[in-house]
């Protein structure tokens, strides 16, 4: 196989092969040399920084190329997909240091000898991520060295992306956890098949599963049923007794509805039934997960977000609280930031909007959405309404001059009152900020001198001044929210 440097019909270039290829032939250890030297930090770098986008198509090229290429530090994040059988004839020459995250399909037993390798020649692994299920093969996991390895894991980032686990597979789920060095979770689109209330846990789960755990990013499953424990089993494995300080929320399918009635359509009752028992998931959902920070949280948490670019309908939880029980209950002590995404800045705009008391031509009592994207931002801050902060991020943040005076008297007008109407409160209000990375952030302080006023019609409304942008800057950052 011959490699040679050619354009194809689009102008890039790429790599061809032929047979008969006397580099590939070149033994393992020149060959992660020359691999290294392409990256290595010296006045005859190849490649003098840190961004080797450049290497992907050489790397992928050839299966050999890639192993040498991942070997010599070309990458910091992997995700074995075969097994790599001639790891060995590398010697000395592997080193795999760099690596600081490694992804292990528990499906693919062919790649847990050389997950069990890179775990033990890295001990400095700071991330690892699950992936695949080990159902049927509980047995030779839990006999392998990779399970040995995983009992010796001190990074301090956990990851199951897509993971499933079953019944049959707590055993490797316990193996997992136990692990008093982790401290950020990612449960990215995980199923839990058993339900932690009736299945057979004790004895074999120590919960929680990371009793260190500070924060926790949550991608709910597409297309969990009602019926399906995985919220619950979640929360008892991962958030009981553990006192968070960041909780970020997601979903792979978004709150949705039909729209108005339409009797022509025959299959219409069956899409609102759909839309129905999809948003009473997300539903359930936030109330679980809303619970578990009230329970075990509460004098921690500092960051709440929910990374969704909400639009159109929206889920809100509060909708059954009693005024007289949600004022008594006792806050979140440390909230700083209450982080919340809309698609379209235009929909916060006082013709755009929805009324935030008109009701979703679908509404019934089986209803858990509405359309009114400033009920949405007041419900949740009804939830935590001892944070000083509500930071909105928006996908485009351009405005027409002169509209900002808009947004800002809508916000004076509107934003309180949901969550005044829930919790027979202001809280501690202070920052309404909006905006994106790449736009840029503005915003306006309430006036906490002047406090707020209700009208004849017993609407809430607030004094405010405009934020200068580095304040802005300077708020979210005295807040750990991530500028850049």
């Amino acid at each position: 196989m011959t490699f040679t440097l050619s354009n194809n019909r689009d102008g890039r270039n790429e790599i061809s092969t032929r047979q008969e290829c006397y580099f590939l032939g070149l033994p393992p250890e020149l060959l992660v040399i020359i691999a290294r030297f392409l990256v290595s930090k010296t006045r005859l770098t190849v490649l003098p920084g840190d961004d080797y986008s450049s290497l992907i198509r050489f790397s992928s090229s050839q299966s050999h190329l890639r192993e040498v290429s991942f070997s010599a530090g070309l990458f910091r994040q992997i995700c074995p997909k075969s097994n790599f059988e001639r790891f060995r004839e590398f010697g000395d020459s592997l080193n795999i240091r760099c690596i600081t995250s490694l992804s292990v399909d528990l499906g693919n037993q062919g790649v847990w000898r050389f997950c069990a390798h890179v775990m033990k020649s890295q001990p400095d692994l700071n991330e690892l991520c699950i992936i695949g299920e080990t159902s049927d093969r509980t047995a030779q996991f839990c006999a392998s060295d990779l399970a040995k390895r995983f009992a010796q894991f001190k990074g301090r980032s956990m990851v199951f992306r897509k993971a499933s686990f079953e019944t049959r597979s707590l055993a490797v789920l316990a193996g997992i956890g136990g692990r008093g060095t982790v401290t950020s979770l990612f449960f990215d689109r995980s199923r839990l098949h058993f339900n932690t209330a009736t299945d057979p846990v004790t004895g074999i789960i120590t919960v929680p599963l990371f009793p260190s755990v500070k924060r926790i990013k949550y991608v709910e499953a597409p297309c969990v049923s009602l019926l399906e424990p995985n919220v619950e089993s979640f929360v008892d494995l991962f958030m009981t007794d553990c006192p968070l300080t960041h909780f970020e929320i997601s979903f792979e399918v978004p709150a949705c509805c039909s729209g108005p009635t339409d009797n022509q359509d025959p299959k219409f009752q069956k899409k609102v039934e759909q839309i129905v028992e999809a948003n009473w998931s997300q539903y359930s959902t936030l109330q679980d997960i809303y619970d578990a920070l009230r329970d075990f949280s509460r004098e921690s948490l500092q960051v709440y977000m929910e990374s969704d670019l909400r639009a159109e309908a929206f889920i809100d939880w509060t909708r059954n609280w009693l005024p007289y029980a949600a004022c008594s209950r006792p806050p979140f002590q440390k909230m700083q930031l209450l982080i919340l995404r809309v698609k379209d800045i235009q929909e916060l705009l006082p013709d755009k909007h929805a009324s935030e008391t008109e009701p979703c031509p679908l509404a019934t009592e089986d209803t858990t959405h509405h359309h009114s994207v400033w009920r949405y931002l007041s419900g949740r801050y009804a939830s935590f309404h001892n944070c000083d902060c509500v930071v909105v991020e928006t996908v485009s943040h351009r405005l027409v001059e002169g509209t900002h005076a808009l947004l800002w008297n809508t916000a004076r007008d509107v934003f309180l009152n949901c969550a005044y109407r829930t919790i027979r409160k202001i809280g501690e209000f202070r920052y309404f900020i909006i905006g994106n990375t790449i736009d840029g952030y503005c915003g306006v302080e309430r006036d906490m001198l002047m406090g707020s006023w209700t009208d004849q019609s017993g609407r809430i409304h607030w004094a405010y001044k405009e934020l200068e942008i580095e304040t802005c800057k300077r708020v979210l950052l005295e807040r750990g929210f991530p500028l850049e």
